[in-house]
């Protein structure tokens, strides 16, 4: 799922590049509770415009499906990296004191 800072970003995103540019009540929606996949999110955007998802010209359902799944592939991989931060960082702490205690 995307956080807060992900769902704006997306949604500038999607504005800009295609005109989707929601309602001020539907953005704060969107980041305080946005769609768990990015079918869903392409989905809730279309139909927060007004626009029936399974009816959208096709070629402009792709172009938003596309940005929605670039931003949640990239969300999925910094959570993976800081996951991984925290992991060496826990390691690193962990290790330091075994090191104090063997020279002290």
């Amino acid at each position: 799922m995307l956080s807060e800072r992900e769902a704006e970003s997306l949604l500038s995103k999607l504005c800009t590049a295609l005109g989707f540019c929601l309602s001020p009540d539907a953005r704060r929606n969107f980041k305080e509770n946005p769609p768990a996949t990015a079918d869903d999110f392409a989905d809730a955007v279309f139909v927060a415009e007004g626009i029936d998802p399974s009816t959208a010209d096709r070629h402009l359902y792709r172009q938003v499906r596309a940005m929605t799944a670039d931003a949640f592939h990239s969300s999925d991989e910094r959570r993976v990296k800081d996951s991984w931060m925290s992991a060496i960082t826990r390691t690193s702490r962990a290790t330091r004191r075994l090191i104090r205690r063997r020279t002290s």
